[in-house]
């Protein structure tokens, strides 16, 4: 499989040290084939669909006959799970559930992760394409290529299980395309580079402005007509349309699962506040994450370059206005900041045309130039920044391998996760043992009626980070042991477990 893929990269002609770099990474970041957070839950949306029998796509949860108002669901109150009607769903866009299954049931779980890595190598080979196309020097080239590839967080989300990079390759085919339409006249581009845009916010949601940005720019440089941009909306508002739809038949929010969290935030008494500080964040720094312009320090020259944009490429002009706009826009757009750590993950799609902006202003005569020694501080400035993250990513993933594999060997049937903030360890479980979510008195004591009416007393397993993490005199309390009888305690460095009966 390894040989097939080299063998189709350098027949398309993606430089060899990116066919290397990607399939040897992706080997070293596959250890568990599982993930906290985000890309864990992703991956637990899948096997739900298969469970059952690809019929709904509602969260599976077989401890419902126990729980039946969902009290005690795993992720309940946390921002991965949302019940509506006494229904659960994931909070993740379903669409690329749809498109990780098959890869599931072909491949297995490493399948899943194929498409990420995916799709950073077609973005890194596109981008390659286009440089030379809009000729670019050799030496600026490379300079882009190692940038965007080595030095940005689309190569952290390379080898995670996420739609971040599957939506930045279609973002970025569809400007591309719609540079083409431009310098070939073709109509028939302009809408392919709709169709992607529209396909694009079913994969992320901020993707939305993206579309309206590009057309009006278009039509404001006069590089596409009235009539031109009337098509491209025509293509592009029927996807956003049935999208629209789909959210409301089963959400009642045309925006899905993230409007009902946008329309809670908008209605916050310090939402400008918040947005103001969001917007420090989102290009300095703020919440253990670099923000845009600290991440990749060589766009901050992109202010002083705007009074130069007539000595753009008059095809990239409206992408490099759109991208600008979209990244002024977005603090005000998103509900939360959820930085990648290095970047910020809602701009990563936009970092590519950002780079390329810059490396054509420098090229340009007209533009004042970047000394040397500047450009080579900013690329190893942001490929350590990327490679520290990916270090941390590696071991991270291993420490939670590592735990995964202590829950399963050392919990009973029924687990109970008594701690706030340590959701993600059930992921290894889940769909294999019995596993509920209690983490005060009451909620606990509720649980354990439940549990009793169905039988259950024995086999019951407390889980809850190590002792380093977790104070347990803030669960066992004396109201909490008059309760339990505690058989035995299993500790491992991430997990404690203490298997108890009830009386």
């Amino acid at each position: 499989m390894i040989l097939w893929a080299m063998a189709f990269l350098q027949k398309h002609k993606v430089p060899l040290f990116i066919s290397l770099f990607s399939l040897f990474a992706f080997i070293y970041f596959y250890p568990a084939g599982l993930e906290p957070a985000d890309g864990g839950l992703k991956h637990i949306q899948v096997l739900d669909f298969i469970k059952q029998n690809f019929q709904t796509l509602k969260c599976y949860y077989p401890e419902r006959e126990i729980d039946p108002d969902l009290k005690f669901i795993p992720w309940r109150g946390t921002f991965f799970l949302h019940i509506i009607d006494n229904q659960c769903y994931y909070v993740f866009p379903f669409y690329l559930t749809f498109l990780l299954t098959p890869l599931h049931l072909i491949l297995g779980t490493v399948g899943e992760y194929l498409l990420p890595l995916l799709g950073f190598i077609w973005t890194l080979w596109l981008l390659w394409l286009w440089s030379d196309k809009l000729l670019l020097i050799k030496e600026n080239r490379i300079y882009f290529l190692l940038y965007f590839g080595l030095g940005t967080g689309l190569l952290h989300y390379a080898f995670l299980l996420s739609e971040t990079n599957l939506n930045s390759a279609m973002l970025n085919t569809a400007f591309y395309l719609t540079w083409r339409s431009i310098h070939e006249k073709s109509d028939r581009l302009f809408l392919v580079s709709a169709l992607l845009l529209g396909l694009a916010v079913y994969l992320r949601q901020e993707s939305l402005i993206v579309g309206v940005l590009l057309v009006g720019f278009c039509f404001l440089t006069r590089t596409k007509t009235f009539l031109q941009s009337l098509s491209f909306l025509s293509v592009y508002l029927f996807l956003i349309g049935l999208w629209a739809f789909i959210n409301w038949k089963i959400f009642g929010n045309p925006l899905g699962l993230r409007g009902v969290e946008q329309v809670t935030a908008a209605s916050d008494p310090e939402f400008f506040s918040k947005r103001m500080r969001m917007f420090y964040e989102f290009f300095l720094h703020g919440r253990d994450n670099v923000g845009l312009f600290l991440s990749s320090p060589i766009l901050i020259v992109i202010p002083f370059y705007m009074r130069k944009w007539k000595t753009l490429d008059h095809g990239f002009l409206p992408i490099f206005l759109t991208a600008v706009a979209f990244v002024l826009i977005l603090p005000f757009a998103v509900v939360n900041y959820q930085g990648v750590g290095w970047g910020t993950r809602f701009a990563l799609s936009m970092t590519p045309i950002l780079l390329l902006s810059v490396i054509l202003f420098h090229q340009s005569k007209e533009s004042f130039f970047i000394p040397k020694w500047v450009r080579i501080l900013t690329i190893v400035w942001s490929i350590l920044g990327v490679c520290f993250y990916l270090v941390v990513l590696g071991y991270a993933k291993e420490k939670f391998a590592k735990g995964n594999r202590f829950l399963k060997a050392n919990a009973s049937e029924t687990v109970v996760i008594v701690s706030e903030g340590f959701d993600s360890s059930t992921f290894a479980i889940h769909n294999v043992k019995k596993v509920f979510h209690a983490t005060t008195y009451d909620s606990f004591s509720e649980l354990s009626g439940l549990l009793k009416k169905k039988g259950i007393t024995t086999n019951i397993s407390l889980v809850y980070p190590s002792s380093y993490f977790f104070d347990e005199k803030t669960f066992f309390t004396e109201n909490i042991l008059n309760q339990i009888q505690i058989l035995d305690t299993k500790e491992s460095k991430e997990i404690m477990i203490r298997n108890i009966s009830l009386k």
